[in-house]
């Protein structure tokens, strides 16, 4: 029962509230004893007053004669019922309710000897008023009537205001908890409604936040399994039926269709690799073994790999490098396969007489790449989309002409792995342009 956030929260204004009504409950008895005190000495002290004046009236007289007058203005004076009785006890003034004549002590008033040089000379008898007295004690009576009230009226609202806050305060995080149930059985379109700016408020913004974020995630993992379902079913359905055709006799096994088959192997071979290179990039476990390298060697080698192909499509390769470049700190063969992904991208994409240039310059502790072609561009709302897995800018193309979407998006995620980044834009005088950076070896560097 008192597992529950709602019932401990509820426990603890509980708590509070009783420590409240508990704290003024033992002021007002302290101030209830203090105020008794306070009259009780006030009037000890009036009695003592009228002793004394009683006495010097003795001690200058020897005589209780004429003090009658004197009595009664003290009564009056001090509010108090007063009698004065000799040393034989006879009554010689004040109050005469308790009768007259002898008396030795009264149940009602307060016995008070009066001393001259040693000598009990008469008593002083003081009754309160009864009206002072009822006053006294219906301002303390009222004193602790109104604490025990504030302490009832405290314990309900305190109980009220604990439920109240502790349903609109939780409210919320059960709504966080049905979505996150919800999202666990699969449900990843689950929100809730923020209706605040507290730490609650942040709570369900970041919810909602990383509800987008795996939503998204999901998207993309169906997309990437139909768009990997799709890549691979060309290949396997041209290779299935080059063989089915030579089984049953109706092709030859000739040295043609025997290359047919091994192209398409080939293009599997590939598509399975860049699908391995990216899934160990994306998961951080992609082996790198950084080394000095000259940028000019990488820039030769990759123009070596593609000048056949540059060739049979009419494109002419040029290089444009900066004087005096570092070398890079890299994985050699890493980025040698950036290089040809981005140059094979290119040369797709660049049409017969065209031109296609690497160059490369220093920019602070890092060098900057750049594959630059002379095709059609980019277009605008594309740009931030090329290096997306599967992504083709012209959607009718084929995968024969089109490769498979993959090559930007292991580029990127090479250039990541060696703490660079890549972008893509489109040159002035047409065609597109793909920079990537690339930490110098010879100094620690930031990302530009």
């Amino acid at each position: 029962m008192f597992s529950s956030l709602r019932a401990r929260l509820v426990l603890a204004f509980m708590a509070i509230v009783l420590l409240a009504i508990g704290t003024v409950v033992g002021v007002t008895l302290y101030t209830n004893t203090q105020v008794r005190g306070f009259v009780s000495d006030g009037h000890s002290a009036r009695q003592m007053r009228m002793v004394r004046s009683l006495a010097t009236y003795y001690e200058m007289n020897r005589t209780w004669s004429g003090v009658a007058a004197w009595v009664e203005q003290m009564g009056d004076l001090f509010e108090e019922r007063v009698s004065l009785v000799d040393a034989e006890g006879i009554l010689v003034a004040g109050y005469r309710g308790a009768g007259m004549g002898r008396m030795q002590t009264s149940r009602d008033g307060t016995p008070c000897p009066i001393t001259v040089d040693g000598e009990v000379v008469g008593t002083l008898h003081v009754w309160r008023e009864s009206r002072a007295v009822d006053a006294e004690e219906a301002f303390l009576v009222g004193l602790g009537r109104s604490a025990v009230w504030a302490g009832a009226v405290a314990a309900v609202s305190g109980v009220g205001i604990a439920l109240w806050l502790t349903r609109r305060t939780l409210r919320p995080v059960r709504e966080l908890t049905l979505a996150t149930r919800r999202m666990q059985a699969g449900e990843l379109d689950q929100r809730v409604t923020v209706s605040s700016r507290d730490e609650i408020g942040e709570l369900g913004t970041a919810f909602n936040a990383m509800a987008a974020a795996l939503t998204h995630q999901e998207d993309l993992r169906r997309q990437m399994v139909s768009d990997v379902a799709h890549e691979l079913r060309s290949p396997l359905a041209n290779a299935r039926g080059y063989l089915e055709a030579i089984r049953d006799g109706v092709l030859d096994a000739s040295a043609e269709s025997l290359d047919t088959l091994h192209e398409e192997v080939m293009l599997l071979a590939r598509l399975v690799d860049d699908l391995q290179d990216l899934a160990l990039a994306e998961a951080g476990a992609l082996p790198l073994a950084p080394e000095p390298v000259s940028v000019e060697s990488l820039m030769d080698r990759a123009l070596a790999a593609v000048a056949p192909a540059a060739s049979r499509s009419g494109v002419t390769l040029e290089r444009d490098v900066a004087a005096d470049l570092p070398d890079v700190q890299v994985d050699r063969q890493r980025v040698l396969q950036v290089l040809g992904n981005l140059l094979g991208n290119a040369l797709r994409h660049t049409p017969r007489d065209g031109t296609i240039t690497l160059g490369a310059k220093s920019v602070s502790s890092w060098v900057e790449f750049r594959v630059q072609d002379t095709g059609s561009g980019i277009p605008g709302d594309q740009l931030e989309r090329v290096f997306e897995r599967f992504h083709r800018v012209d959607s009718a193309r084929s995968r024969a002409t089109g490769g498979a979407g993959l090559g930007l998006t292991v580029a990127r995620r090479l250039v990541e792995s060696h703490g660079g980044r890549i972008w893509a834009e489109n040159a002035l005088e047409g065609g597109a342009i793909l920079r990537f950076t690339l930490p110098a070896a010879t100094s620690e560097s930031d990302t530009p």
